[in-house]
C-alpha cells in the first residue's frame, strides 16, 4: 500500500507530551498546543479504513476534506474554561487543534467515502476502486 503520513518523529510526540503540563499558567489554563490523535490504517480487499482516536472532541468541530487521492482532517478540543473564583489544582486534559494527511493509491473510489463519529473514535472508510480488488479467476480443467 502506499500512502503518506503528515507526521513527526514518535520521539518528538514524546517531549511534546511530558512538557505539556507544563505550559500551564498559575491560573491552571492550558496554553494552546498541537494535539496529536492516534491512527490506524488497516487495508482489506475493498477498502481503507482509517480509524483515529478522538475522546472528548466535538464532531462538529471536526474538518474532513478528500481533494484528489488526499485525505485531510483538522480538528480543535477545547477545554472549559474555569471561573475566576476557581482555582484547578491539577489540569491534565489537554485540547488543542490538529492536522493529519494521507494520501491514498489512485486506486480510491473517492466518490465513496463514509466517515462515522461513535464514542470518541472516527472511522473514515475509503473504498477501492473495483478494478482493484481483487478477484478469483475460474481455472478451466481441460482434456
Amino acid at each position: 500500500m502506499a500512502y503518506r503520513l503528515s507526521s513527526t518523529h514518535p520521539l518528538d510526540t514524546l517531549v511534546q507530551n511530558l512538557f505539556q503540563n507544563a505550559a500551564q499558567n498559575t491560573k491552571g489554563e492550558q496554553a494552546p498546543t498541537r494535539y496529536r490523535p492516534l491512527v490506524d490504517l488497516i487495508e482489506s480487499d475493498t477498502a481503507y479504513l482509517v480509524q483515529v482516536e478522538l475522546p472528548g472532541f466535538d464532531p462538529d468541530a471536526l474538518e474532513l476534506v478528500f481533494e484528489g487521492r488526499n485525505m485531510t482532517l483538522k480538528g480543535e478540543k477545547t477545554l472549559p474554561a474555569l471561573d475566576e473564583s476557581a482555582q484547578a489544582h491539577l489540569r491534565e486534559r489537554s485540547g488543542g487543534t490538529f492536522e493529519r494527511s494521507f494520501t491514498f493509491p489512485r486506486a480510491v473510489d473517492p466518490e465513496a467515502i463514509q466517515a462515522r463519529f461513535k464514542h470518541g473514535v472516527l472511522t473514515v472508510e475509503v473504498a477501492k476502486r473495483p478494478e482493484a480488488q481483487p478477484h478469483r479467476v475460474k481455472i478451466e480443467v481441460t482434456d
